[in-house]
């Protein structure tokens, strides 16, 4: 999440072991009926919306894939030590420097061509 507002949209593509990984650097947890607690199931995702300085995660999933698109769910996922899915984009940042190893980790800067893909 940048602190730059100007950059607009940004989606990152993953899998479910990068929604496990988030799930342990953010400290952040969802629901997912029918499914267990955290569940990473296929075409799920995790949004983050900023508004101003404040950041609101929630999980989206197909919970019947038997019909498929139709049963598209949401669910706040709620930061540990909260019982919210908004958190100020400085705590934000704190959870994710306080997991990290400076060594195992590059620096993403954007260049403006990165800006109108």
């Amino acid at each position: 999440v940048s602190t730059q507002s100007t950059w607009g949209t940004q989606i990152f593509a993953g899998h479910d072991s990068d929604l496990v990984f988030l799930n342990s650097l953010l400290d952040v947890a969802w629901e997912a009926p029918p499914f267990r607690a955290n569940a990473t199931v296929p075409g799920s995702m995790l949004r983050f919306d900023r508004t101003g300085d404040d950041i609101a995660v929630t999980y989206h999933y197909i919970s019947d894939y038997t019909i498929g698109a139709s049963s598209l769910r949401s669910s706040p996922a709620v930061f540990g030590g909260t019982a919210t899915n908004v958190i100020s984009l400085a705590d934000f940042e704190a959870r994710a420097v306080a997991s990290m190893r400076p060594d195992c980790t590059n620096v993403y800067t954007p260049k403006a061509a990165d800006l109108y893909v």
